[in-house]
């Protein structure tokens, strides 16, 4: 038999499970592919809408390659282990190091260039459906199909260099190989039995994950800390950290602390075998701990975004919000309340404000600000404020994380033309009303004295007005909305704020970003079920010959069933059960931090809804995984 026939009929026998290894690869390659034509699309490119895909597809494309390396490396790592009793075999049978190499060289060719070539085609036939559907969500209208030489040539670069690296790695490995070495390896099982220390990690591990919850309500709602990347970076660090000891020192406590318990004699070989199986996957549970994590924070994020899309934009009190004044807009209240009276008014409020500068004492530095009456303030938002003379809050108006130049006591020289006046910060905090028609990140505001003494010897330029409407048929004053901004040639400086304008947009944004953050999702979610796969299906060969000696001793396949089932349930739930907690905590973060707390509440009840979403669908797979790798273990 020559060695070709050797390789070939090698690669037939192992088909099937190099099946889901090939599958998963042309998914991954396929995604990439889809992404890339919208990418490098000629007609989006000179659209509006270019900004948001410029952000969000370099961002995906980088996450699936990243996630590609780590799976086809993985997925190749665990299959080839699982062969080594196989090439100790052909070795001893008169192969050598070379003719395995080539071996295993030659499927990787074939298995590479397949996934490819099967990916890139059905790139290519799905792009355009792909296109459609984020078009749609976009809104955007005389985009042309497109399939360009760089989408075929960055995918089959990148893959080229992935496979290259997955290639490389296993040829260095197997410069290592001896018959004595790959027959060990066979018959050798991972993990570690308890050791005393494991009660000591595991329950500081499990410490830090409790405190973590506690903190990030902490973290969450402190302007100061949520902003600061040290403090984000431990948080993160600790939180991972606190994950890993729970996993690989905890559980070796927990399940050793069932083994001195009452009901260990009753239930030996169930506690044993479960022991071992959680050893031997520690490090896999902890991988998909964190996919897990990612998914949930992929999807349910941008699913409670979608679904809030008008309570977010109704946060404003006023459905219209523009500024008059030198350098915005001629306009007055009783023009604005024509042009809208057919939407019912129920509410108007116009209020003066000054546009100023603060600079810090004793620095040179100065930054634009409005600034505004507390009692002017406090009719927008709805709210009662005490502020003594000589003290002023900073509001922060941007949904980014900060002070925005502004720290809480120290003392601020505040300039309206000739008009100068010296305050002491009581706070810089984040404002409940979403000012986005000022066009600044940050509002002053000061008790009515101080403001009355600043706006005596002022000049002109520096008065402005705010002019704010409410009205009840919102939703359809978008042509209104729009002939407005015709008419006084909308300015980028200050932004004319229309509820109807903000969740169109809002809207547009998230379902898009629902769009691209699902389908990683459901990569991440494939993710995980592929490694489960072929950690279990690398080890059905021991594991038969573990169960056919029980077997032969008594034990029944519906006792061995029970025991492979709950052997499962761990590595299938204990995984999800972490990244729930993981992807919740960070939600709740995130949410904090870009100043939703005020849609905190309905957020985490549309992301519990994800996650018992989550639950089901991998409660299916287990089902399926089970009953395949039961019929398997009994053959």
């Amino acid at each position: 038999m020559t060695f070709r026939n050797v390789a070939v009929k090698n690669f037939k026998k192992n088909i099937r499970n190099y099946s889901s290894f090939f599958l998963c690869s042309c998914f991954t390659i396929m995604l990439f592919f889809m992404y890339t034509t919208m990418l490098f699309n000629d007609d989006l490119r000179d659209s509006e809408q270019m900004e948001l895909l410029l952000y969000v597809f370099p961002i995906t494309l980088v996450a699936i390659g990243a996630f590609s390396v780590f799976f086809i490396n993985y997925a190749h790592r665990t299959f080839i282990k699982g062969r080594n009793k196989e090439f100790g075999i052909f070795m001893s049978l008169g192969m050598n190091e070379k003719d395995i190499h080539k071996l295993v060289l030659f499927e990787n060719i074939l298995i590479g260039t397949g996934s490819m070539i099967v990916g890139i085609v059905i790139g290519s036939l799905l792009s355009r459906l792909f296109q459609m559907v984020v078009l749609a969500l976009m809104e955007l209208d005389n985009i042309k199909f497109q399939l360009s030489w760089e989408s075929y040539a960055l995918t089959i670069g990148v893959y080229v260099i992935i496979f290259g690296i997955v290639i490389l790695e296993t040829s260095m490995k197997m410069k290592k190989m001896s018959i004595g070495v790959l027959l060990k390896e066979a018959r050798f099982r991972e993990g570690e039995e308890y050791r005393k220390r494991d009660t000591i990690l595991g329950i500081l591990g499990f410490a830090i994950m409790i405190i973590g919850v506690c903190s990030v309500a902490v973290i969450a709602s402190n302007d100061k800390w949520n902003s600061n990347p040290l403090i984000l970076g431990i948080y993160m660090i600790l939180s991972f950290w606190g994950l890993y000891l729970a996993i690989s020192h905890g559980g070796n406590f927990v399940i050793h602390r069932f083994k001195v318990g009452k009901n260990y004699y009753k239930n030996l070989v169930s506690i044993t075998q479960i022991h071992q199986k959680f050893n031997q996957n520690k490090k896999i549970i902890y991988i998909l701990s964190i996919l897990s994590t990612m998914t949930i924070f992929l999807v349910a994020s941008p699913v409670a975004l979608v679904r809030l899309s008008e309570d977010i934009a109704l946060m404003d009190p006023y459905n219209l919000e523009i500024m008059e004044g030198e350098n915005a807009y001629s306009i007055s209240d009783e023009e604005l309340k024509e042009k809208f009276e057919q939407y019912e008014i129920t509410k108007e409020l116009n209020l003066p404000f000054l546009l100023g500068h603060i600079q810090l004492e004793g620095s040179d530095q100065m930054m634009e600000k409005p600034i505004m009456a507390v009692s002017d303030y406090e009719q927008i938002i709805g709210k009662s404020i005490s502020l003594d003379e000589g003290v002023a809050i900073h509001y922060i108006l941007d949904w980014t994380p900060g002070l925005h130049g502004v720290e809480p006591g120290k003392t601020y020289d505040i300039l309206a033309g000739e008009s100068k006046i010296s305050v002491t910060m009581k706070d810089s905090t984040r404002s409940s009303w979403n000012m986005v028609a000022f066009g600044n990140d940050g509002i002053i505001v000061m008790n009515d004295k101080d403001y009355a003494k600043l706006e005596t010897s002022c000049t002109e330029e520096s008065q402005y007005y705010y002019h704010g409407m409410q009205f009840k048929d919102w939703k359809n004053s978008q042509k209104t909305v729009e002939a407005l901004k015709e008419q006084v040639n909308e300015s980028a400086a200050y932004p004319i704020n229309s509820t109807i304008t903000g969740y169109n947009d809002l809207k547009k944004g998230y379902s898009v970003f629902l769009f691209v953050t699902t389908v990683l999702g459901i990569l991440f979610f494939v993710a995980s079920g592929s490694v489960l796969y072929f950690k279990q299906f690398a080890e059905i060969g021991e594991m038969k010959k573990s169960f056919y000696q029980m077997y032969k001793i008594g034990i029944t396949k519906k006792e061995i069933s029970r025991i492979v089932s709950k052997e499962l349930l761990i590595i299938f739930y204990i995984p999800l059960v972490f990244g729930s907690y993981m992807g919740m905590s960070l939600i709740y973060l995130m949410t904090f931090i870009v100043g939703g707390d005020d849609v905190i509440k309905p957020f985490i009840q549309t992301a519990s809804c994800v996650v018992i979403l989550y639950f089901f669908l991998q409660s299916i797979f287990y089902f399926i995984t089970k009953r395949r790798y039961m019929m398997e273990l009994t053959k």
